[in-house]
């Protein structure tokens, strides 16, 4: 990881690492040493102690600033001086000392490790008491902690008390008798609802059948309104049927009478000429024999 890092400090310079940060990506570069490590591994050319001590060696070549290395040097010094440097140096190695974990650090990263650390037991945040690792906490907290608030069972039918799922089994038994009390109550309240709810679904079944009766009424009503409507149609068809017969009737009699009219007129007018003619001679025959 170090070695990646200063890589890309020094990707403008003519180095190695800056050749490599230019032929390959940090992730490419990543998978390659990888995949070397691996190979190295199964071929047993190269073992992690020796892969360890080119580290070490590469650290202190390109860790210009002691970031990551000890800048003291131990060159000359006892092996008693060097026993007390390493059981101080902020660079040591060292091991996560938290359950399950095993990590393995420099003594100046622990700290910040042990902040973050999934397998450190810390406090609940309810506050029950309890010491959990941090990756189960999410579980304890919504599980079997004693501070998570729950519900009273008996909340539906009517209690209102607030508690913690550690102070559940108290409340239970101390308000048993107001329990059965509230359930009691609400079993009659459902009992008369039930009761209410089967009269009207009675007085709805009444209604229906009144309903459907006075439907069926109706329906008879309509048929026979319609029967009468096709009588009543046919009689009008009768009727303008006959109607019109006496006007053909009528005109055909208006026409015969007209024509009648008129002969009786000439026979008259002829009548009365013939009586004209009768008087002059009778007039006449008088005047001669006077």
């Amino acid at each position: 990881e170090l070695l990646l890092t200063r890589i890309e400090r020094v990707q403008s310079k003519k180095s190695l690492g800056g050749m490599l940060a230019h032929t390959f990506t940090k992730d490419q570069l990543t998978q390659r040493v990888a995949a070397k490590e691996r190979e190295l591994d199964e071929g047993g050319l190269f073992t992690k102690e020796l892969r360890d001590h080119l580290a070490c060696i590469l650290v202190r070549h390109y860790d210009m600033t002691y970031e990551h290395h000890c800048s003291v040097n131990l060159t000359g010094a006892s092996a008693e001086e060097v026993e007390r440097h390493k059981a101080g140096c902020q660079f040591r190695t060292v091991m996560c000392e938290h359950e399950g974990c095993g990590a393995r650090m420099s003594a100046y990263r622990l700290l910040e490790h042990d902040l973050a650390c999934e397998h450190k037991c810390v406090p609940c945040p309810r506050e029950c008491g309890e010491l959990v690792p941090r990756r189960a906490m999410a579980h304890h907290a919504d599980g079997p902690c004693t501070m998570k608030p729950v519900r009273c069972p008996f909340q539906s039918v009517g209690c209102a008390q607030q508690c913690t799922q550690g102070e559940l089994r108290k409340h239970l038994t101390e308000h048993t008798q107001q329990h059965m009390w509230l359930a009691v109550s609400r079993i009659s309240a459902q009992e008369q609802l039930i009761q209410q709810l089967r009269q009207d679904a009675a007085d709805a079944r009444e209604r229906a059948k009144a309903a459907a009766e006075e439907s069926f009424a109706l329906k008879k009503l309509v048929e026979s309104m319609r029967k009468e409507h096709d009588v009543m149609v046919k009689q009008h068809k009768a009727i303008e049927t006959n109607a019109k017969r006496t006007d053909d009737r009528l005109t055909k009699l208006g026409h015969a009478q007209g024509s009648s009219e008129r002969e009786i007129k000439a026979a008259l007018n002829k009548l009365i000429g013939d009586h004209m003619q009768l008087k002059g001679a009778v007039e006449a025959s008088l005047n001669r024999e006077r």
